[in-house]
């Protein structure tokens, strides 16, 4: 229904420009309102944790913050359907993609889960798979880009760690969902790229961005941070690891192990 909206604003306000005239960017009470819902989802995500990383920002990066969660908010496409395809998209900003996951973490996983629905992504099930499979490989490749940031980069490093968590969940379940659903032409195969990509970015949110042990695998941790609540509370990611491990006989057994 936003986008709804969304769309009938952007009609309007092009009326106001004449023909051939390129308008400028649109920015409508709607995109507020998204932006605000994609910090929202992320915040209830985390169970409210007090060192989320949105929360911990100084003042005058929380401000700037918002200016880019609007921007970001600007690039999204017309229409919901089309929102998952931004995450391949080399035109639009990061924010706009952590955007976007961020509002697909609370349509697919969040709002399920609270309103007592069942955990089911949609119709278009695989064309989600294959835009969260495309962006895990992506992420997990900078992984260790990202592991060997210093303590002033701390912040970031956990903002990218939030990130990979709604990124490995919003993958775990769209991958139940094709999995469970029966007008699947045929089961899918082993895909052993999008998996080590999987774990790879799981095994960065559980130990942050340390190397994993035979060891570290068996110790819980002993406080979970933002990051490692998004992928143990609403309990997606974990449903999925015990299929992984069947399918996968036992490839990732000290990660499924740890989780």
């Amino acid at each position: 229904l936003l986008f709804q909206y969304r769309r009938l604003f952007h009609t309007i306000a092009a009326r106001d420009f004449g023909p051939g005239s390129v308008p400028p960017a649109i920015v409508c009470w709607v995109d507020v309102v998204l932006a605000r819902l994609g910090d929202l989802s992320a915040f209830v995500a985390a169970g409210f944790h007090e060192n989320h990383p949105d929360q911990t920002l100084p003042d005058v990066l929380k401000v700037q913050r918002q200016e880019d969660n609007l921007r970001a908010a600007i690039q999204l496409p017309d229409n919901w359907d089309m929102v998952a395809s931004i995450l391949s998209s080399e035109r639009v900003s990061p924010a706009a993609k952590r955007l976007s996951m961020r509002l697909m973490l609370g349509q697919y996983i969040l709002y399920p889960t609270l309103s007592g629905g069942h955990r089911s992504v949609d119709s278009t099930t695989q064309q989600l798979l294959s835009a969260f499979a495309e962006f895990v490989r992506y992420s997990a490749g900078r992984v260790d880009e990202l592991s060997v940031y210093g303590p002033s980069l701390q912040q970031l490093m956990h903002q990218e760690r939030l990130t990979s968590a709604i990124a490995v969940s919003l993958f775990a379940a769209a991958d139940i969902a094709q999995k469970s659903n029966v007008a699947s032409v045929a089961p899918q195969g082993f895909r052993p790229q999008t998996m080590a990509a999987v774990m790879r970015l799981l095994r960065f949110v559980l130990h942050t961005g340390e190397q994993l042990t035979r060891t570290t695998s068996l110790v819980p941790r002993e406080h979970l941070d933002a990051p490692t609540n998004v992928i143990i509370r609403w309990g997606v990611v974990p449903k999925w690891a015990w299929s992984v491990w069947l399918e996968c006989q036992s490839l990732y057994a000290d990660t499924i192990v740890c989780l």
